[in-house]
């Protein structure tokens, strides 16, 4: 998946996304954004990988890409044009708000500057919709107009309505054909958002405190929020790895900032991992929460969903009870469901096929 790291200039968005690559992303000598993919941390894996040594590991991954909202100062917008469609590209946002300099250490500036972001991205939305529908305006007339057009309308006729009103894309009431209507347009209200406080070195022990009024709000609007600081965070990332943990404790940081935001953003997403385990390969899948055994083939390969016969199923607990797959089946473990299963977080898979 693909995350757009955005926010102001000053933000700290730069250095968190140093923090998260660790010094390895992507290196760019043009204007376009710069990628850095970071593998998501799961103790769960690790233990399959050091239980198979398998030839080929695949771990999760997010793409996360830093200055995708570079400031345009397009007719006296704060995100350029360009930069609202490099966002639309990714699958969720990740909004650094400034809180480290006195004039904007403030919990109401910190509500004010995530409400001004959610009133810019529904502007876009509406501009996109009004758009599309003045040209669908002139098609809708054609005799050749077709069903499909109508569904599509009608979606964005109330998507218009609904974000006019100051509504959030997840209240708006869409059935499954409007929702496939309005997919491609990559909605940027439609996209989960995670919002990271960025304060000074020395708040960051009281800051979880002093800005949960206004964590508590977005938390009221679907938004995870939490704090951090990011030049912290880059001290700590550039230390030895065994050292980490130690530094982290002393400085009173439960988690280092990686791991907190992945979480953030899997939740967001509504995402949960299941594993493929073997002595070739062990690999992380994230799949949507309540996908399907059929859905979580799908997502490994097409021709596994096609030729779908059952799927073997052992929770990440039995095998690690256990000490491996065919030890945790051998006990009785393995459950064989059909392709309408629902895939729980940590399950572990091989799916029967035959195309």
């Amino acid at each position: 998946m693909k995350v757009g790291i955005i926010g102001k200039p000053g933000s700290g968005k730069s250095t968190l996304f140093h923090t998260l690559t660790r010094g390895h992303e992507q290196v760019s000598h043009t204007k376009e954004p710069v990628h850095g993919v970071v593998v998501v941390p799961d103790p769960r894996f690790d233990y399959l990988v050091e239980l198979y040594h398998p030839k080929k590991v695949t771990p999760g991954t997010i793409d996360f890409v830093d200055d995708v909202a570079r400031i345009g100062g397009e007719h006296g917008r704060e995100f350029s044009d360009e930069a609202m469609g490099e966002l639309r590209a990714t699958d969720a946002m990740a909004l650094i708000i400034n809180a480290f300099e006195p004039e904007t250490a403030d919990p109401a500036a910190v509500r004010t500057e995530a409400v001004s972001f959610l009133e810019e991205i529904a502007l876009r939305d509406l501009m996109l919709i009004e758009n599309r529908l003045e040209r669908m305006a002139k098609q809708s007339r054609s005799p050749q107009s077709g069903q499909a057009l109508q569904i599509e309308k009608g979606a964005l006729e109330k998507l218009k309505k609904s974000l006019e009103a100051g509504e959030r894309f997840a209240d708006i009431s869409l059935d499954e054909s409007e929702k496939r209507a309005v997919a491609g347009f990559q909605l940027l209200t439609a996209k989960p958002l995670v919002v990271a406080v960025n304060v000074a070195e020395g708040e960051v022990a009281e800051a979880d405190e002093k800005y949960s009024q206004a964590r508590s709000y977005l938390d009221g609007l679907g938004i995870a929020a939490f704090c951090l600081s990011a030049d912290l965070e880059r001290q700590v990332a550039e230390l030895d790895e065994a050292d980490q943990a130690d530094f982290l404790v002393e400085l009173g940081i439960t988690e280092p900032v990686r791991d907190k935001l992945i979480r953030a953003i899997y939740s967001s997403c509504h995402l949960v991992t299941f594993f493929t385990v073997g002595e070739k390969e062990v690999h992380a899948w994230p799949i949507p929460r309540a996908s399907t055994a059929l859905e979580a083939a799908d997502s490994i390969h097409s021709d596994l969903a096609r030729g779908f016969i059952r799927a073997e199923v052992i929770s990440y607990g039995d095998v690690h009870a256990h000490g491996g797959w065919d030890e945790a089946k051998a006990a009785g473990r393995m459950r064989l469901v059909g392709k309408e299963h629902v895939i729980e977080d940590g399950d572990c898979l091989y799916i029967r096929f035959k195309v």
